[in-house]
């Protein structure tokens, strides 16, 4: 049932959100920064930080002069996709909306594997 929801989700992604905005004015880069940004806290040394939690949607992060302009993109995500989707983890719908955004760029088509965790509000 999850591969089925996460491919749903996949299309609704492709098809409804991101064909609504064209590569002249669009959201896709700020969405594709949006999961660098929260991946590049990852430490391989004890294996904290990166895209766990969604930790970008709260203070420090959210404030930081590094992600300025990100929240913008977080509350859209929020509104437009999450509240229809709440299953999701937030982390996981910044990582899925990056692949979509690089797909539909021309971009190669990534595998996608759910399962990064919750950090509750």
């Amino acid at each position: 049932m999850r591969d089925l929801n996460i491919n749903y989700l996949h299309l609704t992604l492709r098809i409804r959100f991101l064909p609504q905005l064209n590569f002249r004015g669009t959201y896709a880069p700020t969405y594709i920064r949006l999961c660098v940004h929260a991946s590049a806290t990852y430490d391989a040394r004890d294996g904290t930080g990166g895209l766990e939690g969604a930790c970008m949607r709260f203070a420090p992060e959210k404030t930081d002069a590094h992600n300025k302009g990100l929240y913008h993109v977080i509350q859209r995500l929020d509104k437009e996709v999450k509240s229809k989707h709440p299953w999701i983890s937030h982390a996981d719908l910044w990582c899925l909306t990056a692949y979509v955004c690089i797909e539909c760029a021309g971009g190669p088509v990534m595998e996608f594997v759910p399962g990064k965790i919750f950090f509750w509000d």
